[in-house]
């Protein structure tokens, strides 16, 4: 199945499918990085210039200082100079450790406070189970349905009728995944309590359908329409359905936004002097 969608496709389908969401949400994230460099370049120039647009009209002065006259305003102006130069050495002496502590929260681009809702990696998921592995499960439902009328199938269903049976499983099984990946998608999406657990029993069903297709294919279809390819068609099934596996129930199980969002605002009582048991359980998955 596709490492996204979770459809049986081949190794072409299976890059695309698995490098263009990753990509997006990769250039996204960095198009937010420069943002936020470039917010903070700004505002660091925006001290001597406010400084400067103060020292433009002094009060009492109506033309610009330096047209103006006067022991005064030439007192404001170096006044305002010494301002700037102070400043500008204190940015120096502490540019260090400012920069350093901004450059942590770019890596991270939000606080851990400020990781949760469904977004991120988690809206990813909400649209992978609510839309994308349905619609997979219906194509392959009308690929068999459509299979029924072709001169090929009548063929070796008189060989066989084993076959028969086989494509009545892949519909009864395919409606079943689509039924609850959709369940287990609105779950998610909605924040209801529990949606965690049914989104992981979605993930280890499929994945169990998917090495029992695999058996059917190799026991009762193979044996009919043995060929060549017959066990790499098999790898190309079993391999990309392992990594969506993996991946998604890692992330339900060790994503600190998952933890935030479905904790149902519980706070786990701390006693001084110890750290809570969960604090360190959890990485920075978004």
């Amino acid at each position: 199945m596709c490492i996204i969608c979770g459809s049986q496709c081949g190794v072409a389908e299976f890059l695309i499918s698995m490098g263009l969401p990753f990509l997006g949400l990769y250039f996204y994230r960095i198009r937010d990085s420069l943002r936020k460099i470039k917010n903070i370049i700004l505002r660091r120039g925006s001290v001597a210039e406010e400084i400067l647009n103060k020292t433009i009209k002094p009060s009492g002065c109506g033309e610009l200082l330096k047209d103006c006259r006067g022991i005064s305003a030439q007192s404001i102006e170096s006044e305002n100079l010494e301002l700037i130069k102070v400043k500008s050495r204190s940015n120096e002496s502490t540019g260090n450790s400012t920069w350093i502590n901004k450059f942590r929260k770019l890596i991270n681009l939000e606080k851990k406070g400020e990781l949760k809702g469904v977004r991120g990696w988690l809206l990813l998921l909400c649209l992978n189970l609510t839309i994308f592995i349905p619609a997979s499960c219906f194509y392959e439902v009308m690929s068999t349905l459509y299979s029924f009328n072709s001169f090929i199938y009548q063929i070796m269903l008189i060989v066989s009728n084993q076959l028969l049976l086989h494509n009545i499983a892949i519909i009864a099984i395919m409606g079943f995944l689509a039924t609850l990946s959709f369940y287990a998608g609105l779950q998610l999406w909605e924040v209801k309590p529990g949606a965690v657990k049914i989104a992981k029993i979605f993930l280890i069903i499929q994945l169990s359908l998917t090495f029992i297709v695999a058996a059917i294919r190799l026991f009762i279809i193979f044996p009919i329409v043995a060929s060549e390819h017959s066990f790499s068609v098999i790898i190309k099934i079993l391999i990309p359905s392992l990594l969506h596996f993996s991946l998604w129930y890692l992330y339900l199980s060790k994503s600190r936004r998952v933890h935030n969002t479905y904790s149902n605002g519980e706070r786990e009582k701390i006693i001084p002097g110890q750290l809570p048991a969960k604090l360190t359980g959890y990485t920075e998955f978004t």
